[in-house]
């Protein structure tokens, strides 16, 4: 795709006067590289008697400027200047990893082109959170309802592992299983198009060496590509194996076993809350809430006290214990009341979970509870978009990740999970009216 975009402004710039087109990406090493293989070497490889009618006046690192006026710009944002042609490259990457650009380009290189010009947006998905995801889902929507693109609309384009030809191998040497067959009569059917053995056979001996990332590299469908793993995510391996074993499902709420809930203090009074239950060896989560996409409304013990009673109302949610971290017991801004004291006040008396200083204990932690997890997959959509989302945090001065999380929404229901996993961990939960500390107590009593 880039390649082709990159020939298409230099063949506009050749034959057009006066034409700016721009080329954005994720990192100014791989916009160079994008320049000097893309659109120098092809200018530098065609007919002698062409090149010596359209000359270079200006020729550096990330600038091709031709006699016929017109120019190519490379680099990692775009803000000065009119353009007629703009390619922004791993768009989902920047988002994800550095927003504050991502805002730069969507506010600045956006707005600079012409009325009449071109945008093309192209990238792998970086999980499901981000600019680049909403701008597929509403191009999607208006392709789904057949209505007629707008000037200031986006056309998707979406290619799938089939349509590259080279994608097959030897399907001697590879073993398809049942549920493979299954998947893919599943493709047959959503795109009228016979899945050949050999390319069955590449898409199964890829899958063994990619795992949780051939939803990225090398999607089937929109659907798979949104819910691709985050570049340096903490989760990512675990919900694919949550996925594939099919333990983000239909998980409904059981009658017989109490419903706990788990919350993290997030900014403004938003708390992300997680409903659960422990079944046996299982931790089903049943249900989720948050007001991280509603900056109108501000949430407090009422607001809360409320939610709470409607959803056990609707659900039939028989409550046991609710559970918050260290920092409920700080005293909130105006009042100087803690805010464990104004939710007891309400009727929420919350379980106070031990202060945890390292997060990366709980990250860990919580990395060893998923092969217990059950999620449902309507009611806690957010939750599964947040934590697919939860990543390291990147630093651009030394290209790599730290280990520390990367501070943005995803964050809050990333916290409520670890405290679940200390929840667990500790066994402060109730399965049948007795939690697993007494349990303990009771079996060393009379062992």
């Amino acid at each position: 795709i880039t390649t082709f975009i990159a020939l298409f402004m230099l063949d506009a710039c050749l034959f057009n006067s006066n034409m700016r087109c721009g080329i954005i990406a994720h990192k100014l090493a791989d916009a160079k590289k994008i320049f000097r293989d893309k659109i120098r070497y092809a200018y530098e490889n065609l007919p002698q008697d062409l090149k010596a009618s359209i000359k270079l006046v200006k020729d550096d690192a990330q600038e091709l400027i031709f006699s016929n006026n017109s120019g190519i710009y490379v680099g990692t944002s775009m803000r000065s200047g009119t353009l007629q042609m703009l390619h922004i490259s791993e768009y989902a990457w920047t988002c994800t990893h550095a927003p504050l650009k991502a805002s730069e380009i969507k506010a600045g290189a956006m707005e600079t082109i012409h009325d009449k010009g071109m945008i093309f947006i192209e990238s792998t998905f970086e999980g499901p959170m981000g600019d680049f995801p909403d701008m597929c889902k509403e191009a999607e929507l208006i392709r789904s309802m057949g209505r007629e693109l707008g000037p200031l609309d986006y056309k998707i384009h979406f290619f799938n592992w089939m349509q590259k030809e080279s994608n097959v191998t030897d399907p001697r040497f590879v073993d398809i299983s049942p549920e493979m067959n299954v998947y893919f009569g599943k493709l047959e059917d959503i795109y009228s198009n016979v899945i050949s053995p050999d390319q069955r056979a590449w898409y199964v001996a890829k899958k063994k060496i990619l795992k949780h990332l051939m939803f990225k590299e090398h999607p089937s469908t929109l659907e798979e590509a949104s819910i691709a793993a985050v570049e340096g995510s903490y989760y990512a391996h675990e919900i694919a194996q949550m996925r594939e074993e099919g333990r983000i499902c239909s998980v409904r709420h059981l009658p017989d076993y109490p419903v706990h809930t788990v919350c993290d203090l997030g900014i403004g009074g938003h708390m992300p809350w997680i409903f659960f239950q422990k079944v046996g060896l299982e931790v089903h989560i049943i249900n989720c809430f948050s007001l991280a996409d509603k900056s109108d409304i501000r949430g407090g013990a009422v607001f809360y006290r409320e939610m709470l009673d409607n959803r056990k109302e609707k659900y039939h949610y028989h409550y046991a214990k609710y559970f918050a971290p260290f920092d409920i017991k700080k005293g909130e801004i105006g009042t100087g009341e803690a805010i464990y004291e104004t939710f007891k006040k309400n009727g929420i008396e919350f379980e106070i979970l031990e202060q945890e200083h390292y997060v990366l204990d709980g990250i860990e932690r919580m990395t060893n509870l998923f092969p217990k997890l059950w999620i449902d997959a309507e009611l806690c959509q957010d939750l599964i978009i947040a934590w697919s989302s939860y990543h390291r945090e990147w630093i651009e001065k030394l290209q790599s990740y730290s280990l520390i999380p990367h501070p943005d929404k995803s964050s809050h229901y990333a916290d409520a999970g670890r405290y679940l996993s200390k929840v667990i961990e500790d066994g402060l939960y109730e399965m049948g009216g007795m939690t697993k500390q007494k349990w303990k107590l009771l079996k060393a009593q009379y062992a």
